[in-house]
């Protein structure tokens, strides 16, 4: 019985990651797409309260997984030009949208 709980969690937990990866990566898209000022304004109208504040805090959170996930791998190695790149990207992404 221990044996199909663990797997349970594991199957639930791949599904819920895989889920928020897909999230993070539309979350990166539609911020981009945001850049517009048309496009900004009728996602905020689309968002609770008017303003862009959800996709601000789904692209935070998805730089702070992508970050971690990161550290992880290169287990403290200097990050490579790209990926410091794509990061810097990111981040200026959520400022220009908090802008």
């Amino acid at each position: 019985m221990a044996i199909d709980t663990l797997t349970f969690i594991e199957v639930y937990s791949e599904e819920e990651t895989s889920l928020n990866v897909a999230v993070g990566y539309l979350s990166v898209l539609l911020g981009f797409l945001c850049l517009n000022k048309n496009v900004k304004a009728w996602v905020s109208a689309q968002l609770e309260g008017g303003t862009p504040e959800q996709l601000v805090d789904a692209l935070e959170e998805f730089l702070r997984y992508y970050r971690q996930i990161g550290q992880e791998v290169n287990q403290g190695e200097v990050e490579g030009d790209s990926k410091a790149g794509y990061v810097g990207r990111l981040q200026g992404l959520v400022e220009d949208l908090k802008g």
